[in-house]
């Protein structure tokens, strides 16, 4: 999977690096993945999708527990911004 620019897998708070945050949430993907297709065995470039609709839909299960979505996209950002 292709790093962003500014991504860096040091260590940050709490003592988890960026690379354990990544790596722990890509088990969830390969399940979003199974529950979507049934396989895991996704041809070259089509997990950047996955992980878009995976993203999308947190979004609408925050809009159906009334969080907010923007307002918990918006929260998340920060923290990816001030974990970099």
């Amino acid at each position: 999977m292709a790093k962003d620019k500014g991504w860096k897998a040091r260590k940050k708070d709490g003592g988890i690096t960026n690379q354990e945050r990544a790596d722990r949430v890509e088990e969830l993907l390969e399940v979003y993945m199974r529950g979507v297709d049934g396989d895991v065995t996704p041809v070259e470039g089509e997990e950047r999708g996955y992980c878009c609709d995976l993203v999308a839909d947190l979004l609408h299960l925050a809009a159906s527990k009334g969080w907010g979505a923007e307002s918990v996209l918006d929260m998340a950002n920060e923290h990816f911004q001030r974990e970099r």
